[in-house]
């Protein structure tokens, strides 16, 4: 299933994109994050655990962000498995100044697993949509307290 948008912060797309990269960051920003370690050069590790049904459970898995163009885009490609499923997801993120804000874009796919049920995709996607606008308004409050 495909899931964009985009998400306005106040500051300039170079301090927005030091905060995406930043994991200390990311760990205060993903809501359920329980493990998140750099495991080489833009690739990690995560456990996650979500509340929301129909995703509900624990999942295990990795990340790489690729086509670094500092501070304008990336990819990111994550995969994983858990109690409930396994997942493939890929997003371009973009980055555009906009007066004195970053618009960010997010534009990519989830393909979402379960074994012998099948899922509403237009839960699954409202569910995933919750959880970018937690973790965009997590970013937001950061760079409030922050400035």
């Amino acid at each position: 299933m495909d899931i964009d948008g985009t998400y306005t912060l106040q500051a300039s797309p170079e301090v927005v994109w030091t905060l995406l990269m930043d994991i200390q960051t990311l760990q205060h920003s993903i809501q359920g994050i329980e493990r998140l370690e750099q495991t080489g050069e833009d690739t990690f590790a995560f456990t996650l655990q979500i509340k929301h049904a129909p995703l509900r459970g624990s999942y295990s898995g990795n990340a790489v962000a690729t086509k670094l163009e500092h501070p304008f885009s990336y990819h990111i490609r994550a995969e994983g498995e858990g109690s409930s499923g396994t997942f493939h997801a890929e997003w371009n993120i973009t980055l555009t100044a906009h007066d004195e804000n970053t618009v960010v874009a997010y534009q990519g796919s989830l393909h979402f697993s379960r074994i012998n049920t099948p899922l509403p995709s237009h839960l699954v996607k409202g569910t995933i949509k919750v959880l970018i606008q937690q973790f965009f308004t997590s970013v937001a409050d950061h760079l409030r307290t922050a400035s």
